[in-house]
This record gives structure tokens, sequence and C-alpha cells, in this order.
């Protein structure tokens, strides 16, 4: 017997599987009418269906050449240990985004994005902006003064001319 694939040649195999897949027109037409979803979401295991509803595909042609093409994806998944991404399947994509933010892409799996946490500024930090802001009222303060100076300067001046 062969040995297990790892992990990640599994996980390979579903990419590759759904790659054939996102590429096969005739599938995706045959895919295209209510009974062909249905049966699609019982081969996936979304909606599994009764024996008595399920037992006519065999001798249904558009049925059997989709089962065909899913076979090798619902084999890869097994062994990967994820179920069939009907999702990814339909929406035509080999990306599978999984519930807990991860997803595989090009073979591989991406753990979902770390969310950065917002930190609070550091005393250090606060004490600097702090200063800042105190720097930037103390130089209005000062042009304030300045001006205050200047008009003052100024009136004196008209005082002194008129004055003599």
């Amino acid at each position: 017997a062969m040995a297990e694939p790892s992990r990640e040649e599994a996980l390979r195999a579903v990419s590759l599987a759904l790659g054939l897949l996102k590429t096969n027109d005739s599938f995706h037409e045959a895919v295209d009418c209510d009974e062909a979803r249905r049966a699609l979401r019982h081969w996936s295991g979304e909606a599994r269906l009764p024996p008595s509803e399920t037992e006519d595909w065999e001798h249904n042609p558009r049925l059997m050449v989709i089962l065909r093409h899913l076979r090798q994806l619902q084999h890869a998944c097994k062994l990967a240990g994820i179920k069939v991404p009907l999702h990814s399947v339909l929406a035509r994509t080999d990306v599978i985004d999984f519930p807990d933010g991860s997803k595989l892409a090009d073979g591989k799996m991406i753990p979902k994005p770390e969310e950065k946490p917002v930190e609070a500024p550091s005393e250090e930090e606060q004490r600097a902006s702090e200063a800042q802001r105190e720097a930037e009222i103390e130089e209005q303060g000062q042009a304030i003064r300045d001006e205050a100076w200047q008009k003052q300067k100024r009136q004196l001046k008209w005082q002194l001319a008129a004055a003599t």
C-alpha cells in the first residue's frame, strides 16, 4: 500500500482538483440545474438525501459526469481532513476560505491575519506628547504677546509723533 500523503501534499491535491474544476466548462454546464445542485449538495455532505431520491442518479449521464469530476476533489478532501468546499467549486475558484479566517490558496494554508492590538501609548509617549502640546501652547502665547507688544509700540510711536 502507498504511504498516506502528508497534510501539505493532501492540501496541494485539493488545490489541484479545485483548479481543474474551476477551468472545466463542461462540468459547470452540467451542474447548472437544480437536480445537479441537489446531487452536489448530497455528495459533498452538505445536504444528504434519502436513497429513494438518489437511486436513479446512476442512470443519469449528466449526474454521472459531475460525480466523475467530483471524485478527485472528494478523495483529496478526505485525505486532507476537510469538507468538500462546495462554495469554492460553484464559485469557480481554487481558494477555500475557512470559517476560522484561514484559507487555502495556491495549495498552501494561509493563517488568518493577525489582528494588531491597538496599544495604548506608553507613559513615556504620553509625557512626550503632553510636553509637545505645552510647547505649542507656549509658542502660541509668545506669538500673541509679541503681536501685542508690536501693536503697543506702533501706538506709542503715533502718540509721540502727535505730541511733537
